[in-house]
């Protein structure tokens, strides 16, 4: 039996909704080496000075500057060597007046000593050092706490970890470090068509794509995605993954979520939960179902990859990211439409477009393929929103052109 679709609610309407579910996840403790692209929980402030002594920052002799005081290539002053230091140890001589001990870099200033000739302003005369370079106080010296005093904050909460942070982080001598959590997202597909990648194909049957897709997304949004397989098109195998799906702290379905005889999630949540939507006036994206789970959000994706993706970018991803600490990535630039393109006017949408780079402006052509194309994604650089009511992109009319990938700025230039 055919169900018509609940009444259809705007894209501002399925944001607002996705925008009130609650991903709640605690913090977490990791170590350091594998912090790389996590989001940091709480300000990580120093608990010493770096560097915790005053160092050389080159190969040469450390002084008193005052001792070289009008020195030359022309006049050298003459200093007495008393010693040296390597770096990772402590100095056993120090700088008397009229003296000098060589230093390494990275070596820990001797006592008396305020500066640092290099070794290429320096000549060596048995135990007497000829500087050919006076240097003021401080000069080729890192002081205690120069880089970062004791107490202060090194990286800030919310920052997301790349290698900069992670080499500050150590540089304070931190082995772990605290982090925002990453939600468990439960993801599995429906259909009687689908085989999973590696599997055997029988005639009528495709590989499953959109668990593959919208796991990448989750984990460049800071998720943890669950697979949790792919169901027939049936009550019972859907009801146990929707079951399972609710133990996560989001479930995203794809597939079976129209309103035909063969579609049974949105039938399947509402018995389980509370359906919040069954569509979405969107293109692509239709039939998108919204529900919670005793507490876990639920969104049903269609099973078009394409729009699949387009719910979970439009919808998901900057609810996803928000959760995670992760900055919402939508890059848009403007572009010119090269050829006329026709819209869907009852329906907000998303009009996949390939960008070319020409004459020192981008130019976007719409990507003619049906929703079902696998390859629609792959060839589109990005997407036009078309208002609701808007029948067609004119050649010429300026647009904006939220951006999916950077390949055409290298690739398609002419």
């Amino acid at each position: 039996m055919r169900r018509e679709f609940r009444d259809l609610i705007s894209v501002e309407e399925a944001r607002g909704i996705v925008g009130g579910f609650s991903v709640d996840v605690a913090p977490e403790t990791v170590p350091l080496a594998g912090a790389e692209g996590r989001v940091l929980a709480s300000d990580a402030r120093a608990e010493i000075d770096v560097p915790p002594f005053p160092r050389s920052l080159m190969d040469g002799y450390a002084v008193r500057a005052g001792d070289t005081y009008g020195a030359g290539e022309a006049s050298p002053v003459g200093l007495e060597l008393s010693g040296s230091v390597e770096a990772g140890e402590e100095p056993s001589a120090e700088v008397d007046e009229g003296g000098c001990v060589e230093i390494a870099t990275g070596g820990v200033l001797p006592g008396g000593a305020d500066a640092v000739v290099m070794v290429e302003r320096t000549d060596r005369e048995g135990d007497d050092v000829l500087i050919r370079r006076a240097v003021a106080p401080g000069e080729n010296v890192m002081q205690a706490g120069e880089d970062v005093r004791e107490g202060g904050a090194v990286v800030e909460s919310g920052t997301r970890l790349g290698p900069r942070e992670v080499g500050g982080l150590a540089a304070i001598g931190l082995e772990e470090v605290e982090v925002l959590g990453r939600p468990s997202v439960a993801v599995f597909s429906t259909g009687n068509e689908l085989v999973e990648p590696g599997g055997e194909l029988r005639r009528g049957q495709v590989f499953d794509v959109n668990s593959y897709v919208i796991r990448s997304a989750l984990r460049n949004a800071g998720c943890e995605p669950v697979f949790l397989g792919v169901s027939r098109d049936d009550e019972e195998g859907i009801s146990g993954l929707v079951d399972e799906a609710a133990e996560h702290d989001l479930a995203l379905s794809s597939g079976s979520t129209s309103a035909g005889a063969g579609d049974v999630v949105y039938r399947v949540v509402e018995e389980r939960g509370d359906l919040l939507a069954h569509g979405v006036a969107m293109k692509p994206g239709r039939p998108t179902v919204l529900a919670e789970l005793d507490g876990t959000p639920f969104v049903g994706l269609p099973g078009n990859p394409s729009s699949a993706y387009a719910v979970y970018a439009k919808l998901v991803d900057p609810f996803l990211r928000s959760a995670t600490g992760l900055p919402v990535e939508e890059e848009r630039v403007g572009a010119v439409m090269r050829r006329s393109a026709k819209s869907d006017a009852g329906r907000h949408e998303l009009r996949f477009v390939s960008l070319e780079q020409r004459n020192g402006g981008l130019r976007a052509f719409a990507v003619e393929k049906v929703s079902g194309a696998v390859t629609l994604l792959m060839d589109a650089d990005g997407y036009v929103e078309v208002p609701e009511g808007v029948s067609t992109l004119d050649e010429g009319e300026d647009v904006e052109v939220t951006v999916l990938s950077r390949r055409f700025l290298p690739n398609r230039v002419e």
